[in-house]
């Protein structure tokens, strides 16, 4: 029989895992489609950047000093090594106040986590982060 106490021991090495990406998603009041012109745009940049299709944090109808459980399991998979890239909107789905979002973006980056923003549209530099063939929003 297999013995499975001790499995989940902070000192074992952490086991090689395939690396994945995430979204974060955070809305205020609740988004009764679940943010899901961001969850597109977001799906779309993974593609475009080749990453694995990411999976969704989502915090719908929490304010930013509500606790955010979808943002603490995310930034507990960062920290266990089973996310190594988080795609967001903006900063701003951290926490509306700057200094906080950044505190949490460097927390993601410290643990080498790559943090990807997702371009505006109003970006002057020509880039759209749309594959070829899809309409870039104008």
């Amino acid at each position: 029989m297999f013995d499975i106490r001790g499995c989940d021991r902070q000192d074992e090495p952490r086991r090689r895992r395939k690396p994945a990406a995430a979204m974060y998603l955070r809305c205020y009041p609740y988004d009764s489609s679940g943010m899901e012109c961001h969850r597109t745009a977001l799906d779309l940049l993974a593609m475009r950047l080749g990453l694995p299709r990411p999976l969704v944090h989502l915090d719908n109808g929490l304010r930013g000093a509500d606790r955010l459980p979808a943002r603490e399991a995310l930034l507990a998979a960062v920290a266990d090594g089973r996310i190594d890239t988080v795609l967001v909107p903006g900063l701003f789905v951290f926490a509306l106040d700057g200094r906080e979002s950044r505190a949490v973006a460097d927390r993601l980056e410290q643990q080498g986590c790559r943090l990807i923003e997702l371009p505006s549209w109003r970006a002057r530099d020509g880039w759209q982060p749309w594959p070829d063939g899809l309409p870039a929003a104008r």
